[in-house]
């Protein structure tokens, strides 16, 4: 008999392995000693003085490994930020913080600078390696801000239920790098090397897009501030700022593509979605993928998720049993509780209180593929058709757990975490949905 659960990691690891960075580089860039080839873009690098790597985000590391092992001695150096301890030959190495900046990331974020500063010329190339999670590495607060006052509203905006694109819109207004910003300060030219983890891989949103330009504004930051009601619970420094920019005494983002940068997405959400249809076709299941583009409440995804499932196990549409569904995205949970969790959990803990005891064999799995779900040591979690049953037997309410934020602590007990520790990649979550009979 298959082992539902054996089998989703299965796929869940294929999907996760197509997009790390060693993988991802080797297929989409090569180097033969002079042309850099991305994909069809040609760039003749003898007509430059030296190469330089620099990088921020969770995947930057890893982006800075397999970069230099394609173009080994040709690069002269760099300055990579990453939210771990790693070293790396010839290539200085910053920790900064994650989800929430904090001295680190400013730290950061001044080391780059002064990196720039004293070694890149006009002349140079630089190859910036990007992938999310650089909102709150790389965090450089503008107009006066202290990085205490610009971790407040980091977490004002993650507990709201704000989405990715909402909440990098605040960061980019109030930071001296992202919207663009940070354009102006290399004076060479630089090809950015992208990771998404955003929906739709809207490149302004991606790190809060320090290399592009940016559509969004001040009016579009005072509408999130009143869309989520974060008026309070933000210093008042930040909302004089924000008075300030809408009179426009302070600099909007950058609003036209810096000239001297070209980018280019190497690994999304659906490259990795497409790679774990492969598997679950290569294993024998009908597959289908139903988005990369998942956003709203974590909550409210799993009310249409289970009732696609349902309709899966009860009528096999829209696929023929064994069937594995795929999708992905990032959802958004508003905390109100004092349990603990992430946005995968939450997920699947809901789908658990929607599927019920629902008649059929089927499992549910969301990870966040980066490895580490919300600020816990989980990547996300697991549920079958036991599940529910299991729960019952050791007294575990859902809907308790799920009021308090704590689907961490419900899944513990029941043994559904799933833990893979750091992945070296961040493409947003990935969902997986098999129904058997």
């Amino acid at each position: 008999m298959i082992n539902l659960y054996r089998t989703g990691l299965e796929i869940l690891k294929k999907a996760i392995d197509s997009v790390v960075p060693k993988n991802l580089i080797r297929e989409r860039i090569s180097f033969n000693g002079k042309i850099l080839k991305i994909d069809k873009n040609s760039f003749d690098t003898s007509k430059y003085r030296k190469i330089w790597i620099l990088g921020a985000g969770k995947a930057s590391f890893s982006m800075g490994e397999a970069i230099l092992d394609i173009l080994k001695s040709r690069v002269d150096g760099g300055f990579v930020c990453g939210n771990s301890e790693r070293k790396i030959d010839g290539i200085i190495t910053f920790r900064g913080s994650h989800p929430v900046p904090d001295e680190r990331s400013l730290n950061a974020s001044k080391g780059m600078e002064n990196f720039i500063k004293e070694n890149i010329r006009k002349n140079d190339l630089c190859l910036f390696l990007l992938s999310g999670g650089a909102s709150s590495i790389l965090c450089y607060p503008d107009f006066g801000l202290t990085i205490e006052e610009k971790s407040i509203v980091h977490k004002a905006l993650l507990n709201s239920g704000a989405d990715i694109r909402e909440i990098n819109i605040v960061r980019k207004h109030l930071s001296r790098f992202k919207g663009g910003k940070l354009s102006k300060i290399i004076p060479c030219d630089v090809i950015n090397l992208i990771l998404s983890d955003v929906p739709g891989d809207e490149i302004e949103s991606i790190g809060s897009g320090p290399l592009s330009k940016d559509s969004s504004t001040w009016v579009d930051v005072k509408n999130i501030f009143e869309k989520y009601r974060l008026e309070g619970k933000v210093p008042s420094k930040v909302l004089e700022i924000l008075e300030q920019g809408i009179k426009g005494k302070f600099e909007e983002t950058l609003k036209e593509e810096p000239k001297n940068v070209k980018s280019f997405i190497i690994g999304n959400n659906l490259y990795a979605l497409k790679k774990g249809k492969e598997e679950a076709e290569r294993i024998g299941f009908s597959s289908v993928i139903l988005t990369s583009r998942d956003q709203g409440r974590a909550s409210e995804l799993a009310k249409f998720y289970s009732r696609i499932l349902m309709e899966v196990l009860s009528s096999e549409n829209p696929c023929k049993k064994p069937c594995c569904i795929l999708a992905g995205g990032e959802t958004q949970v508003e905390v109100k509780g004092k349990g603990k969790g992430g946005r995968n959990q939450e997920f699947v803990l809901s789908t658990l209180i929607e599927m019920g005891d629902f008649s059929g064999k089927f499992l549910v799995m969301s990870v966040d593929s980066d490895g580490i779900d919300g600020p816990t040591d989980a990547s996300g979690a697991w549920i079958d058709d036991g599940t529910f049953g299991e729960a019952k037997k050791l007294g575990l309410d859902p809907i308790f757990h799920l009021k308090e934020n704590d689907s961490y602590n419900f899944f513990e007990r029941t043994g559904n975490l799933i833990k893979l520790g750091e992945t070296s990649t961040n493409v947003s979550d990935i969902r997986i949905f098999i129904a058997v009979k």
